[in-house]
């Protein structure tokens, strides 16, 4: 696989250049002052500008300066070839290179706080996949190419993102903090949805938070709800509908 079908198709940019490095044969696909490159090589072909032509005089000296530059010039038979930094063996794996976008080999996923609840499981696969940043809200959709309206349908606001719908957006917070009153807690919300999830579980203990873990589950699905009802079918809800939804949401998964 070639450098640039990589960045194009695991969205490296800068942050996969880092890990990477080449030793270069042909030069023919190494950016000179950007890719990191060790011995095997030089770097590339030799164009030099002058500002003014040359005097008579002159052309010996230049024609011997040419002759040291072709003595440098790299030799154009092996390919150049790219060497990833995070596996011994230097070849390229998705996994290593997810791991160091995270930050860890350690990723803690609250799959116990999305799963691990009495929520239907189409609810759970909808958690599970906004904890990963996957639902298909406005800045995805334009990250595939879709051209829309860049706005948020629950708040009328510009910038309808994951984490601004089900965490942010004014009506997610009036509908959170009537919760939050029933359960008699105060809440920071979390910076994304997979914190939240993650910081949520048995806050109240293990044996007396089976309600409160289906919590975001109910929340986030009844925005969710409320904004393709909204997108695709025009018809709005107020915020004391949508939370009497969610309430009796709560209810039926609690009991079932």
């Amino acid at each position: 696989m070639d450098v640039e079908s990589l960045e194009r198709d695991h969205g490296g940019g800068e942050a996969f250049y880092t890990y990477i490095h080449f030793d270069v044969g042909k030069g023919d696909t190494v950016r000179f002052w950007h890719d990191r490159r060790i011995s095997g090589g030089e770097d590339c072909d030799w164009h030099i500008r002058f500002g003014r032509a040359f005097n008579d005089w002159e052309i010996e000296e230049v024609a011997s300066f040419f002759q040291l530059l072709q003595v440098k010039s790299p030799t154009r038979v092996d390919v150049d070839k790219m060497r990833w930094d995070l596996k011994k063996n230097e070849a390229f794996d998705i996994r290593s290179y997810y791991l160091a976008l995270r930050g860890s080999e350690n990723i803690s996923f609250p799959w116990k706080g999305i799963w691990g609840v009495k929520a239907p499981r189409r609810i759970a696969f909808f958690v599970w996949t906004a904890s990963w940043g996957r639902i298909l809200t406005c800045d995805n959709l334009r990250r595939r190419g879709i051209i829309l309206v860049w706005w948020c349908w629950m708040c009328r606001c510009s910038g309808e993102t994951m984490d601004h719908l089900l965490l942010h957006c004014p009506v997610a917070r009036e509908i959170r903090s009537y919760v939050f009153q029933l359960f008699g807690v105060e809440w920071v919300t979390s910076g994304c949805v997979m914190e939240m999830v993650a910081g949520w579980r048995n806050w109240f203990g293990k044996h007396y938070s089976e309600v409160w873990n289906l919590v975001p589950h109910c929340v986030m699905w009844s925005i969710w709800r409320e904004r393709n009802s909204r997108t695709f079918e025009d018809l709005e809800h107020s915020v004391d509908q949508i939370i009497e939804f969610c309430m009796r949401s709560l209810f039926d998964w609690a009991k079932a």
